[in-house]
């Protein structure tokens, strides 16, 4: 039989059955959505193989993630400049397109697929060490994170001004973040106003389109049971408490940062994006300044100049990294690979994340399971995703609903703890390859596994907000291609497992509430050799517990640390330019100088637009100052 090509305008798929014709159009269709064709005309990568680049770049953006893309859309709006977007991946698949398939691209060649080095305080359950998966596609991270959109709490930003950064409290910040925001819930916009919120940005963020409202009262009503309040919008006047936040999601869609930002620059000739870019360093020269980048593409070196800045936006490990393989770092570990010193500073160090300690509860464990009924909700649930965008692949499980608690002081206006909660419904792949994800030994993988046949599973992941000992990154040598080194540096503070098992505390008074118990909520009971000695359930036992099952949340920050002049452990100045170089600045998560309480893809997202209109006001100033003389 002859098979007709398929186009991005195709929607006759011949003799085939309605759901695969609904999945294939579903599927060409989303793909196109996100890769007009005018971008492949763009990528100027071929050329420049076979010619050398044919253009003078006012600015050259190294990382299309959640801050880069950002800075590259923006400074594009001026016709008048030229900007080069470079990108270590590719496309994004469209499994990224579909939330419940989210851990689908972890541990793929979309991920820079990170461990940090092994503890003997932490992460113990973890044979390799803690994974750290990083996007290494356009859209970065936001390309394959949960899509969750928190911006933390307002005292974060305070305490960054407090800190010496002049321009970055909360009511400075809180501008940047609804510039981009088109949001999507018309209920809680109107709920909490345009003082908080916006329409009409590039950055959709909506609604989960899942029918979980079951699970998620359990959660909700239990909290309420136990003394919390109820927050309908975190984002909003007051952080404190449990409720069901937005995500980065349109219409059942991932919306990340390259959808966003980078699809309505498609038309823009001054916007070049070249993809399998791999930066190896920034040219460096004798009077400190940076002229450009050198990158690696398909085995060809390039180089590529900037005639005003070249904009560092790779991410909290990867900045660092072509930061100290270009020179600039701390002066004696530079030295002892080997590499010239450009300029002594604290690269690298500051690292922060969100620690993650899940707690397994199991639900309805008292009901049969039925394998064949399994399928067929399974492809119903396909079927109810690519008809109408709803339905459990709509979702992660209930990742959306999340609570904000201090479990020392009810009353405190910042937490110390983040709860993440997601369900997974008995039959579904998905908590296979969430337990996968993260890599716990075989044998915990399959204890959970065999707890996963007998009931729901929901993981109540506790993340604490705020790291007490920083971390570091470092090079393994001068190989760009070799992953650095990752200290994580994760419970070096007693008082961060004393926060883990005040939050389990916290979990068990909830999971014997009436709403958990009518659904025969029990404690998934992890098999822990060494933990299993302590006495059941104490506090000695919760601590073994928290030290072997210590994960990250995904979210390293602070390895350019943002800083004034008299902070000497700071990378970068207020205005985001890296200390002592010329035409260098660093936009990403990495100049966080402390941790945003929540998750950082937001914040991240607003440092490129609050960087973009730092670095557009630069050079307008000096434009309009040349055009006078």
């Amino acid at each position: 039989m002859e098979v007709a090509p398929v186009s991005c305008n195709s929607t006759q798929m011949g003799a085939l059955s309605l759901l695969t014709r609904v999945l294939l159009h579903q599927i060409i269709q989303s793909q196109c959505n996100f890769h007009p064709p005018s971008m492949d005309r763009r990528d100027v990568g071929e050329v420049a193989i076979k010619q050398g680049f044919l253009d003078d770049y006012d600015f050259i953006v190294v990382g299309a993630g959640s801050g880069g893309s950002v800075v590259a859309s923006r400074l594009s709006e001026n016709p008048k400049w030229k900007v080069l977007l470079l990108e270590a991946g590719a496309d994004p698949p469209i499994e990224t397109e579909i939330p419940g398939l989210v851990f689908d691209t972890i541990k793929t060649k979309y991920d820079w697929q990170y461990y940090t080095e092994k503890s003997d305080k932490a992460g113990l359950a973890f044979p390799k060490g803690v994974y750290w998966p990083r996007g290494k596609v356009l859209g970065g991270s936001s390309s394959i994170n949960v899509m969750l959109y928190v911006r933390g709490n307002p005292k974060d930003y305070d305490e960054w001004e407090e800190l010496g950064n002049p321009g970055w409290k909360y009511k400075s910040v809180l501008r940047y973040f609804k510039r981009s925001e088109d949001n999507k819930n018309k209920d809680l916009f109107e709920m909490s106003g345009s003082d908080y919120h916006a329409m009409g940005g590039p950055l959709k963020v909506g609604t989960f389109l899942t029918p979980t409202e079951t699970m998620r009262n359990v959660i909700l009503n239990g909290a309420q049971s136990v003394g919390f309040e109820k927050n309908e919008d975190v984002n909003g006047e007051k952080q404190m408490g449990w409720g069901k936040t937005l995500g980065t999601v349109d219409d059942g869609k991932r919306c990340s940062a390259a959808k966003a930002f980078l699809q309505p620059a498609e038309n823009r000739t001054n916007l070049h994006v070249i993809r399998n870019a791999h930066v190896t360093k920034i040219i460096l020269n004798d009077k400190g300044e940076a002229e450009g980048v050198e990158f690696d593409l398909k085995g060809d070196k390039l180089v590529a100049k900037a005639k005003r800045e070249t904009i560092l936006s790779a991410g909290s490990i990867n900045t660092p990294q072509v930061l100290m393989l270009s020179g600039v770092g701390p002066a004696d570990h530079l030295k002892s690979l080997g590499i010239e010193v450009k300029k002594d500073l604290p690269v690298g160090l500051n690292l922060q994340d969100h620690i993650l300690v899940p707690f397994f509860l199991k639900f309805h464990g008292s009901e049969p399971y039925d394998d064949e009924a399994a399928k067929r909700e399974m492809a119903d649930n396909i079927f109810l995703y690519f008809l109408h965008k709803i339905g459990p692949f709509a979702g992660i499980g209930v990742s959306d609903t999340v609570g904000f608690i201090n479990t020392e002081n009810s009353t405190s206006s910042v937490p110390d703890v983040q709860i993440i909660n997601i369900h997974f419904l008995r039959g579904l792949p998905t908590f296979a390859k969430f337990i996968g994800m993260f890599g716990f030994a075989d044998g915990i993988q399959r204890s959970l596994l065999e707890e996963y046949k007998r009931g729901d599973i929901l993981v109540h992941a506790i993340i604490l907000m705020k790291q007490k000992v920083p971390g570091k990154i470092e090079l393994r040598s001068k190989d760009p291609y070799e992953h650095p080194k990752i200290t994580a540096n994760y419970l070096e503070d007693q008082s961060e497992v004393d926060t883990v098992v005040r939050a389990v505390r916290i979990l068990q008074k909830m999971s014997k509430t009436k709403p958990y118990a009518k659904h025969e909520a029990q404690e998934v009971k992890v098999k822990l050799q060494s933990c299993d000695l302590l006495e059941k359930d104490s506090n000695a036992y919760w601590e073994c517990y928290a030290r072997h099952m210590t994960a990250s949340c995904f979210h390293p920050v602070g390895t350019a640390k943002m800083g004034p002049e008299t902070d000497l452990g700071s990378v970068v100045d207020p205005e985001l330019r890296v200390k002592g170089i010329k035409g260098l600045r660093v936009v990403d998560a990495s100049i966080m100088p402390t941790i945003t309480r929540g998750n950082t893809n937001a914040p991240t997202i607003m440092i490129g637009e609050k960087a973009s209109d730092m670095i557009g006001s630069h050079w307008k100033k000096i434009d309009k100052d040349l055009e006078k003389q």
